[in-house]
Formats: C-alpha cells, sequence, structure tokens
C-alpha cells in the first residue's frame, strides 16, 4: 500500500512550486472553459424563452467567466517564462 505524504508547499523547491502552480492553473482553465462553453450552449438553446433579466446575468456571467480565464492564461504564461514575470 502506498502511503500519502503530506509537504508544505513553502519548503518545496521554486521549480516545483511553480510547476505545482502551472498544473492548477492548467486544471481551473479548463473547468472554466467547459462551464464557459456549458452556459454558451445554454444561451444560444433557451436563450430565446429567457426574460431579460435572467439573460443579461447570463451573458454577464459568461463574459466574467471569459475574463477570468484569460487572466489565468496571462498567469500561466508568466509562470511558464523563464524569469517568471512578463
Amino acid at each position: 500500500m502506498e502511503q500519502i505524504k503530506i509537504v508544505d508547499a513553502r519548503t518545496l523547491p521554486e521549480e516545483v512550486r511553480r510547476q505545482k502552480q502551472i498544473e492548477q492553473l492548467e486544471r481551473m482553465i479548463v473547468m472554466r472553459s467547459e462551464r464557459a462553453q456549458s452556459t454558451e450552449r445554454y444561451l444560444r438553446i433557451f436563450g430565446s424563452q429567457l426574460c431579460e433579466d435572467r439573460l443579461r446575468l447570463l451573458k454577464l456571467h459568461l463574459y466574467r467567466t471569459i475574463e477570468s480565464i484569460i487572466d489565468m492564461r496571462r498567469d500561466l504564461i508568466a509562470l511558464q517564462s523563464p524569469l517568471g514575470n512578463y
């Protein structure tokens, strides 16, 4: 049976910490992208049946999700660059 070892991230070497941050950002980008696609599909299918306020709210949610994906991609690029910033 494999034993699980809990490690404080602050004690990890810088490169390992950076790699873990990259992996976490990549997972978050995928999840948010899936959420945005789901919202977009919902709007495409049911958009004409929604009241104006609900439609506006869903569009705002979609735009904010897309903005957060863009921000996370910027952060990812910064983490992947040799200097660690852009």
